[in-house]
């Protein structure tokens, strides 16, 4: 199951469930705009912001920038590689947050429709 996303600019952004559970921790982890919920007995659910302006998609896209050229890739990617085909590369992993990164700098906001 997964939501339609509406981008500003007509960027094409398709995710699934999973996925958007990784960019919410990826946005809460850098300190970016995600959606957060915490359920009596369970641990805090994380997810993709519902909608982000552009200047929030922007802030999200420094601030991820920022994380990849800074942090051990290596280290980072062995909290999240549970998310990934079990023959993911730290190299598949950064690539996928830049490709994620450039979502964010062109979409001109989003709105996650259902």
């Amino acid at each position: 199951m997964s939501q339609t996303i509406i981008t500003k600019n007509n960027i094409d952004f398709y995710t699934n469930i999973s996925e958007e559970h990784l960019i919410g921790r990826l946005c809460k982890l850098v300190g970016a705009k995600h959606y957060s919920m915490i359920y009596s007995n369970l641990d805090e659910y994380i997810s993709l912001a519902h909608y982000m302006t552009n200047e929030e998609a922007l802030d999200a896209a420094m601030k991820l920038q920022f994380l990849i050229d800074t942090v051990n890739l290596d280290d980072l990617f062995s909290n999240y590689k549970h998310y990934f085909n079990i023959n993911t590369t730290t190299e598949d992993f950064k690539c996928y947050i830049e490709d994620i990164i450039e979502i964010f700098k062109t979409c001109g906001g989003y709105e996650c429709l259902s």
